[in-house]
């Protein structure tokens, strides 16, 4: 009986720093998805969702290809050490039972003209073509963080991502002129400021920044910034700064450990 290696018909061919690439050439994206509660929508919420998927769509380039996996298993709950006579009645409730849960993923697949209509089905089209040239790669992955900004802009959603902080900030323009921001600038810096002024300032700067234009009056502003790894330690915080164009509306967004530290991950 004639024997083949399975590392030979493996699709992958190589993978890290969140990307994944295929034998053909293709360039896959992933995250997992914290979805809402079964039922816990309205028919208004549910709009809010399906416009944030269409307008992330929107922004991806032809021949990508979205996969939405949702994986179920059955477990046991198991009741936790609790205080009050409630709170005790109810693990001791549900201690042993059996329940389904559940985790959704979402991928990105960045094909060609020709793998798209070829199909993928089988062990067919897996013949190595080479990696992708860096510039491509980069490209990708600039439309991949694209579309995880614009569904991480809807409070419904959360897409849990390794080492990336996903910074939104909304602006309301209370006034009657328009404001235009500049780049806004980042630093970590020491909560308390002495007479010689800060202890510690260290300047970052956002991977991607999405949305940032002109507020009109009377409007409001969403602006999403991704960071990689950022954490601050007790006596830090993270001061954004604001600067308005030609003109001296200046604003300061202090975060402190605690505010990062309640980041819902993405």
């Amino acid at each position: 009986m004639e024997t083949i290696d399975i590392r030979d018909n493996f699709p992958v061919m190589n993978g890290g720093d969140g990307i994944i690439l295929s034998k053909r050439g293709d360039i896959c994206v992933g995250w997992e998805v914290l979805l809402p509660p079964a039922f816990r929508c309205n028919e208004e919420k549910y709009d809010s969702l399906i416009a944030s998927l269409g307008g992330a769509i929107a922004l991806l380039p032809d021949y990508t290809i979205i996969h939405k996996q949702d994986v179920f298993m059955r477990k046991r709950y198991s009741s936790e050490r609790v205080s009050g006579f409630l709170e005790k009645a109810y693990e001791e409730h549900f201690d042993g039972r059996e329940y389904l849960d559940h985790r959704c993923f979402l991928w990105l697949s960045f094909s060609s003209k020709k793998h798209v209509r070829g199909g993928s089905s089988g062990l067919l089209g897996l013949a190595a073509v080479g990696l992708p040239s860096a510039s491509q790669i980069g490209r990708m992955v600039t439309a991949a963080e694209q579309f995880g900004a614009m569904l991480s802009g809807n409070s419904l959603l959360s897409l849990l991502k390794e080492d990336v902080l996903y910074l939104l900030v909304s602006l309301h323009n209370r006034s009657v002129v328009s404001y235009e921001p500049s780049s806004p600038r980042f630093a970590v810096e020491s909560r308390k400021r002495t007479r010689r002024g800060l202890e510690y300032e260290k300047a970052v700067f956002p991977r991607q920044t999405y949305g940032l234009k002109t507020v009109p009056p009377g409007g409001a502003g969403r602006f999403v910034f991704t960071f990689d790894k950022l954490s601050l330690v007790q006596g830090q915080v993270l001061r954004i700064y604001f600067y308005e164009k030609d003109g001296s509306r200046n604003l300061v967004m202090v975060m402190g450990m605690e505010d990062i530290s309640k980041a819902r991950r993405m």
